[in-house]
């Protein structure tokens, strides 16, 4: 065992023997932990991830108790598979120009203090100023009024008021970054008019589960989660006192403390490992289902890759089937349109295929015959862990027609994010991981003009307007929502916005002796510690 893991599993032994009782620790092992605790001002991507959804401190969450392998197998609709959490009911109002939530008497931070509508519009008006997320969501999937958007009715009701309804309207408000911070706690550390964002860079003041204070925090490497003492559902807690969430950036070290019984989760595995820990009766995998693909992102900001016809190179020079074979081991599928495979979206123009002869042909066209030269931004953070390995497949693909990548790989899961959201690459093997769903949110996250996740700049007023169409149309219209499906796959086709490259499924690997696990945050597979119990 190496000097690393030795390290990290003694760090780990010595932090439970510090719990009252050692059965009752939850320990997590992730690639980055974040390097602040405030979502709000900050989110480091999967990181924060990790993070948020263990705090659980939304207005609702996703029912995924009620869905085959506790949402493993089935993923949550954005409307059917809702459940209440710090609200005890919602729906619109009469006239259709409000959300209404009604909030749960007695819930309680950890400092003692009730929450009030108070609290949850001080928290969401925050999070509108702060998250560029949060506006994307409100404003722009949503269509949330920006003037006087939350309204306090009296102290257990607010009023969220909209243009017009959405499907989206309520699970919103499941996003970790809509979370409900105790303002009484926080309002008295702000410096000026910072909102408190100092302290609670270092701290925690919801009404979840779990607290974390400066003490047990630090940045980047380790965050241990202590119970929330006067938490509203303690009747539905497991068995565990404690959650460590560790920041463990060697994929082989967060494997082997699996295996020893150290960590009871290990994120984001090298795809091979899950194959081989299904073997270990100490361990449970699951392959879950979820929307989430592999893709390399080409930057407009680059004249040569802003070409749609080097951008359908590169897609027809790639094999998919051998990256299939050689890097998921069976955990994925080659992508073959503009929507995932797990959407089921029939009728969509399958335009990716693999032709490298028809990619030197397009190269020719676009005026690159001799090829170029760039680099590709790679990290084990974001795709995961076959980052790496699934880059070199790309690089040697490339080269048959002339486009030669260097690999410049980040070890910094915090430092990638800050890349990608500044437009800091060239090109970059990233993944579509969308928090909701519905192919038109996919559609939405990353391509639409208005996306605080198109780093890349891709441009189409078409595409804008037909998924903005499709974002505010009901559930029910189902005939108009195949047919934008329809002409946004063609679109793509003839001018695409990123070169996709896989469906991936989602595997998990944990340990056999603990029980209770629900998928939480939809689709990226992240889970609830304080929902637990260890044998």
């Amino acid at each position: 065992m190496s000097f690393m893991r030795v390290g990290v599993a003694a760090a780990v032994a010595i932090g439970l023997a510090t719990a009252a009782n050692a059965q009752q620790t939850i320990v997590k092992a992730v690639p980055a932990v974040p390097q602040q605790l405030d979502l709000q001002q900050r989110y480091e991507g999967e990181a924060s991830a990790h993070i948020g959804y263990e705090q659980a401190s939304t207005l609702l969450a996703y029912d995924s108790e009620k869905l085959r392998g506790g949402g493993c197998l089935e993923t949550p609709h954005v409307q059917r598979n809702l459940r209440a959490n710090l609200a005890e009911s919602w729906g619109y109002t009469a006239d259709g120009k409000a959300l209404e939530f009604k909030l749960r008497r007695g819930v309680k931070s950890a400092a003692g203090n009730e929450m009030t509508a108070a609290d949850v519009k001080w928290s969401l008006d925050r999070a509108v100023k702060l998250a560029s997320i949060v506006r994307f969501l409100m404003f722009d999937v949503n269509s949330f009024r920006k003037e006087d958007t939350f309204e306090v009715v009296d102290p257990y009701t607010l009023r969220i008021h909209i243009n017009q309804p959405t499907i989206f309207d309520f699970v919103t408000f499941t996003w970790s970054q809509a979370q409900i911070h105790d303002s009484k706690t926080v309002i008295p550390k702000a410096v000026g008019d910072d909102l408190g964002t100092g302290w609670l860079a270092k701290n925690t003041a919801d009404f979840g589960p779990w607290q974390i204070t400066e003490a047990n925090f630090t940045p980047g490497n380790r965050a241990t989660m202590t119970p929330n003492p006067n938490y509203w559902n303690q009747a539905g807690r497991g068995n565990a006192n404690r959650h460590v969430i560790l920041g463990v950036a060697d994929s082989s070290t967060r494997s082997q403390l699996l295996r020893t019984g150290e960590i009871d989760f290990a994120a984001s595995l090298p795809l091979q490992e899950y194959t081989n820990l299904v073997r270990d009766p100490a361990v449970k995998v699951e392959t879950c289902v979820g929307a989430v693909r592999d893709t390399l992102l080409l930057n407009y900001q680059d004249e040569r890759f802003a070409n749609p016809l080097v951008r359908q190179a590169v897609s027809l020079a790639i094999d998919r089937e051998a990256i299939v074979r050689g890097v998921f081991r069976g955990f994925g599928k080659p992508a073959v349109t503009a929507i995932h495979a797990d959407y089921g979206i029939d009728g969509l123009t399958r335009y990716i295929s693999h032709d490298v002869a028809k990619a030197k042909a397009l190269m020719v066209q676009a005026g690159f015959a001799n090829g170029f030269s760039a680099k590709i931004v790679v990290s084990p953070s974001r795709p995961g862990a076959h980052a790496e390995q699934e880059a070199i497949f790309i690089v040697d693909n490339l080269k048959q027609i002339g486009i030669n990548l260097e690999i410049e790989l980040m070890a910094s899961g915090t430092a990638f994010s800050e890349r990608f959201f500044k437009g800091d690459y060239q090109a970059m093997l990233y993944s579509e991981s969308p928090a909701f769903a519905d192919p038109f949110y996919s559609l939405s996250l990353m391509n639409h003009g208005k996306s605080f996740q198109n780093s890349y700049k891709y441009k189409n007023e078409r595409y804008d307007a037909l998924v903005t169409e499709g974002l505010h149309l009901p559930a029910n219209a189902t005939a108009r929502r195949q047919e934008i499906l329809v002409e946004v796959a063609k679109i793509m086709a003839d001018n695409p916005p990123q070169v996709y490259l896989v469906d991936a499924g989602v595997p998990h690997a944990r340990s056999a002796k603990v029980t209770g696990w629900q998928n939480q945050g939809g689709l990226t597979g992240n889970i609830a510690a304080h929902l637990l119990r260890k044998n």
